[in-house]
Formats: structure tokens, C-alpha cells, sequence
């Protein structure tokens, strides 16, 4: 009872696990709402026992408990073995004899040689009907004989044909195992030897320690999707992996914790009072293209980037745009490629993404980008110029990238016709501002309009964040580049003040990953959202150019390149190719997530010159 009112759950399954683990000279120190405390275990001892307090030893800790936010990363000997908002837990990687832990995780060449073992077992299961030799197995290097859980997915032309668990033996039969039953899996059509000349293997090795989620986790209702997770119950057990938000999607955590209930662990609803759910951490990784080198995931995300990578996704992103362009001018706003499908028409997504590719077009010197864009504003001229809401104001922004100022002006004229309210769109109210304020060095009737508008959204923001609410980022961040725009316009030293406050405002959000929270009080990051804080802080490369990298680097792992398209049919593929994900748990490509993207990467160039 001791342990059950001094210390949270997940700090108790941490203990748990360590006392699987532990050598009598370990140290652990706990690091909780600036205090240290230091345990020990007493020996003999059995797994479950918890550790006693110490005082501070005179030898240092081999294992560091991390609440949220107490500390950053700590560098080698340190690795990091499991990590959430609620806990981190470090482990020092001199304390080990012996083989290297799994959890410490697999180099490259392991997991070539994981992947080079699925497929010898399959090609041997395929062919023959039979299983490899136990002496092929007792060949493999050391930590192929240590015991861990695996997953195996089959992935054929971008179609799922099978999925298994295997575990309880080493790392080496459990892949051999489970790659078998996933290529009898039930629920899909049986993989047959021609099968696998085109298919890719996707293997996830699941760590410990695996830690119970709080009632804060289950109530905040948000998924990690970098997670495996567990449901443990009297009823039964299932598990869920990274790989299932390439088929499945999810609008909350208890959607996804009643999938796992159901359809894994076989109950008939998912109840937190009678099921323990867990997460852990995984390794997650998959053939390359044409079975070339391992590809490693982050949660369902194949990870690449290099350092020329930065200028080819920007491409990728502009000749996506252009490829979705229909003979009318029009770009289909939302392609899903589970389906192929695409919605119709967004005349605010259209005018914006088409300003973006001008702008781009014109800091690569490409005609082509300049030609979509022309053929864009052809098509909103004719059904959609005359609004005075977002699509008409970032009509006037594409008329103006194309040098058609006077578009630009009866645009910007028809905004200034319609009544402001202070509690109007803060989107439309920043974006207006800062079309006036490029239109104010022409006619200075709109200087006056920018400054108004700019103000009447720049109040919004300061009440959101003097009430205490959750403030999203992507609905102020324009307000940097407004209020630059609008300093540009009158020379007003203020104006370039509220600009550096809003770019500091967001770069103090920015997480370890390079992405930022859909609020100030987190929320699960979305392409479209760090695209625009990225678009923003991109126009100022100066506020902090290695934060303005970080959100190139984030955005770049979710955009659709060959090696991204692994579970995406093949007639499909070619339609998502250089788009990006909405986010890890959305694979939807939006034409305006390529469109912040590009504007950003136009914007960098441009003052990089």
C-alpha cells in the first residue's frame, strides 16, 4: 500500500519492470517536480519486488526517471528506453555485460539481417511447405538468441496480405515464426511464392518496459502513434501496432483503445476499469525498394532525410500540385490513398496553394509552376473571384505574386466593402492585412485597412492567451508575417515588436522533433499546421534558422516519396507521389500541406540569395 500512495502507476510499472532487470549495484534516480530521489534494490531479489529510498550514493546511477519537462536528453553512455509526456525513463549502456540489450536497439546491419531471415523462411515455407533447420537458427549472431516480442507484416503491390505476433523464444525463431503465420493469416488472401518478388517485409520488434497509460493519457484522449500498445484484461490480451494507421484511421484514443478491445483482445467493449492498456516502445523496419537497404520507421513514417533531400522534396511537393491540376485550372483539394478518392473543389485551398506555387515558380525560375498558377487564377476569375472571404483574399495574394495588380486591387477593394467584426476569422483578418499591406506601397488607401485588420486579429490573439485557453497555432501564426508586412508598409517600430513577439510565441512551442502542437497546450502535431508555423518563421530565416530547419526536416518525413508508399495500392501511388500525409494518423494528402511547404522553401531561397 506504501508503494500505491506515494508513487504514480506508471512509475510502479517502471520499478516492475526494472526488477526483471537490475544488478545489485544499480542506482536509480528518480527526477520529479524538482527533487532527486535515489533507490536501490534489495537483494535476494524476485521480480516484482519494489526498491527501497536511499540517500544520495557515492556511486553514480546506471538508470534515470524523468518526470515531463524536468530535464533534456541526456547524451551517451544514455539511451533513452522508453519516452512520454508522462514519463522518460534513460538507462546507462556501460551498466550491461554480455550481449547488448534489444531495447538498446538494432544496427543497421541487424536489421538487414532480420529482413534477410523473413525472406529466406519464406522462400523456404513458399516453396517447400517447410521450415528452416533449428541449425540455421543456432548460426545467427548473439542477440538473435535473446528473447523479445515481433511483429511481421506482408505488404504485396501496396496491399496488406498479413500480420502476425510471435514471441516468448529469440529474436531470430520469432521472426521465422511470425513471418509464416502472416503469410497464412486468416484474414487475407494466402501469400503464394510469385507473391514475393513483390513483397516488402515489414518487421517491428516490441520493447520493454511497457508502461500503463494514466487517466491524463486516457482522458487527453490522444494517441501516440509512435507507440505499440497492449490491452491486458482477465478476458484477454491484443496488442496494436504503428503499422495499423496505414490502414485504418482513427479520430480519437478511445476509437482506437475500442478497436483493440474488440477486434484484438476479443472483449465486447473496452473498459478502463477492467483492462489495463499499456504502451511501449517499438523498432520498426522495412525492405527498401527493390529489397535494398532497411528502411526504419517512425511510427508508420518511413525516416529519410539527407542533406540534399530539403530541394528535391520541395520539387516533389510543386510537381504534385501541378500533376492534380485538372484542364480547367481547378486542384483537387484532399486525395485519400486508401481509396484513390479526391474531393472536388476548396476555392480558399486553390487561390492559396496556386499563390504558392507562383511563389516558388519564381524563386527556381520554373515557368511551369507559373503556368498552374496562371491557369488557377483563370478558374477562380471565372466562378469565384468575387468573394470577399478567404478565397477572395488569397485570390488577391495569387493575382498579386503574378504581377496582375489591378486583380490584386479590385480583390483587396471588395474586402474593404464587406463590415469587420472584431470576433471575424483570424485567418481572413491576418491574411487581409497582409494583402494590404502589399498593395499599401501602390495605394495607400489600403495602408490604413492593414493596420485595422492586422489589430482586429492581433486582439483576438492576446485575449486567447491572456484567457488561458488553448490557442492554436496555425490560426495566429500569419500574424508574424502581417505585422512584418505591415512594419514594411509604415515603418511603425511597434509592428516589427508584435511580429518578434508572435515569432518567439511559436518557436518557444517547437517540440524535440522539429514539429509544433496544433495548441499551446499541445495537440497532436498535422503537416498543415508546422507548415504554416514553418511558412511563417521561413520569411525571417534570421528568428532562428536551425528551429526553421528542424519543421523542414519534420515535414519532409511525412511527404509521399516511393519509399513512403509502401502500404498504398500501386494504381494509386502515383497520384499521392509528393504529397504528404495530414499527419501519422491521417494519411490524406491536402493540396495546402504542399502548399505551405513549397511557400516556405520559396521563402528560404529567396533570402538565402
Amino acid at each position: 500500500m506504501f508503494w500505491q500512495r506515494q508513487h504514480s502507476e506508471q512509475l510502479r510499472a517502471a520499478f516492475e519492470w526494472l526488477s526483471g532487470i537490475v544488478h545489485e549495484a544499480d542506482v536509480i534516480l528518480v527526477q520529479k517536480e524538482g527533487r532527486d530521489d535515489f533507490f536501490r534494490f534489495k537483494f535476494p531479489l524476485h521480480y516484482g519486488d519494489m526498491p527501497r529510498c536511499v540517500r544520495k550514493p557515492d556511486t553514480p546511477p546506471t538508470f534515470t526517471i524523468y518526470s515531463p519537462g524536468v530535464n533534456s536528453f541526456p547524451h551517451l553512455p544514455w539511451v533513452c528506453v522508453f519516452s512520454s509526456p508522462e514519463l522518460e525513463i534513460f538507462e546507462n549502456t556501460e551498466r550491461t555485460t554480455g550481449h547488448t540489450p534489444i531495447r538498446y536497439g538494432l544496427s543497421q546491419e541487424e536489421r538487414a539481417l532480420a529482413l534477410h531471415i523473413a525472406r529466406e523462411v519464406l522462400e523456404q515455407f513458399l516453396g517447400t511447405d517447410r521450415r528452416l533447420p533449428f541449425s540455421y537458427f543456432s548460426k545467427l549472431p548473439g542477440r538473435f538468441h535473446l528473447r523479445t516480442d515481433v511483429c511481421v507484416a506482408l505488404w504485396t503491390d501496396g496491399v496488406l496480405r498479413g500480420s502476425a505476433i510471435a514471441g516468448r523464444q529469440s529474436l531470430g525463431f520469432d521472426i521465422a515464426d511470425a513471418v509464416i503465420r502472416a503469410a497464412r493469416d486468416r484474414r487475407f488472401k494466402p501469400l503464394s511464392q510469385e507473391d514475393l518478388a513483390h513483397t516488402r517485409i515489414q518487421i517491428t520488434v516490441m520493447n520493454t518496459p511497457r508502461i500503463p497509460l494514466s487517466k491524463g493519457e486516457l482522458d487527453a484522449e490522444t494517441i501516440y502513434f509512435n507507440k505499440g500498445y497492449a490491452l491486458v484484461s482477465k478476458e484477454g490480451a491484443g496488442w496494436l501496432l504503428p503499422e495499423i494507421f496505414n490502414v485504418k484511421r482513427f479520430e480519437r484514443l478511445s476509437d482506437f483503445l475500442d478497436v483493440l478491445a474488440k477486434e484484438k483482445a476479443g472483449l465486447s467493449v473496452f473498459s478502463p476499469h477492467a483492462s489495463r492498456v499499456e504502451v511501449f516502445e517499438v523498432e520498426d523496419f522495412i525492405d527498401g525498394e527493390e529489397f535494398s537497404i532497411p528502411l526504419k520507421l517512425h511510427g508508420p513514417v518511413v525516416e529519410l532525410f539527407s542533406a540534399n533531400a530539403l530541394s528535391r522534396g520541395f520539387r516533389d511537393a510543386a510537381d504534385w500540385l501541378v500533376s492534380l491540376q485538372e484542364p480547367d485550372g481547378n486542384i483537387p483539394p484532399i486525395v485519400n490513398p486508401f481509396t484513390g478518392r479526391q474531393t472536388q473543389v476548396d476555392a480558399a485551398r486553390l487561390a492559396f496553394s496556386a499563390s504558392a506555387l507562383a511563389e516558388f515558380g519564381k524563386a527556381v525560375g520554373d515557368d511551369r509552376y507559373l503556368a498552374s498558377a496562371r491557369s488557377a487564377l483563370r478558374f477562380l476569375e471565372r466562378f469565384f473571384l468575387p468573394d470577399a472571404g478567404l478565397a477572395g483574399i488569397y485570390s488577391g495574394q495569387l493575382a498579386l505574386s503574378l504581377g496582375a495588380d489591378s486583380l490584386a486591387e479590385a480583390a483587396a477593394s471588395r474586402v474593404l466593402e464587406q463590415s469587420m467584426t472584431s470576433n471575424g476569422d483570424p485567418i481572413a483578418h491576418a491574411q487581409a492585412a497582409t494583402l494590404f499591406a502589399m498593395l499599401a506601397g501602390q495605394n495607400k488607401k489600403f495602408v490604413h485597412a492593414a493596420e485595422q485588420y492586422a489589430e482586429s486579429a492581433c486582439m483576438r490573439f492576446n485575449a486567447e492567451r491572456a484567457g488561458g485557453r488553448p490557442v492554436s497555432l496555425a490560426l495566429y501564426a500569419e500574424l508574424a508575417h502581417t505585422y512584418a508586412k505591415v512594419f514594411e508598409a509604415t515603418g511603425v517600430a511597434r509592428y516589427a515588436d508584435v511580429a518578434k513577439d508572435v515569432e518567439q510565441w511559436l518557436l518557444a512551442r517547437q517540440l524535440r522533433d522539429g514539429s509544433f502542437p496544433a495548441t499551446s497546450r499541445g495537440g497532436t502535431p498535422y503537416v498543415r499546421g508546422t507548415g504554416k508555423v514553418f511558412e511563417v518563421l521561413a520569411a525571417r530565416l534570421g528568428c532562428g534558422r536551425d528551429a526553421v530547419l528542424a519543421a523542414a526536416r519534420w515535414l519532409l518525413n511525412l511527404q509521399y516519396d516511393r519509399a513512403n508508399t509502401f502500404f498504398v495500392a500501386v494504381p494509386v501511388r502515383e497520384r499521392i507521389l509528393g504529397g504528404f500525409r495530414h499527419d501519422y494518423g491521417n494519411p490524406e494528402a491536402w493540396i495546402d500541406a504542399a502548399a505551405h511547404f513549397i511557400l516556405g522553401g520559396a521563402r528560404c531561397m529567396l533570402l538565402e540569395r
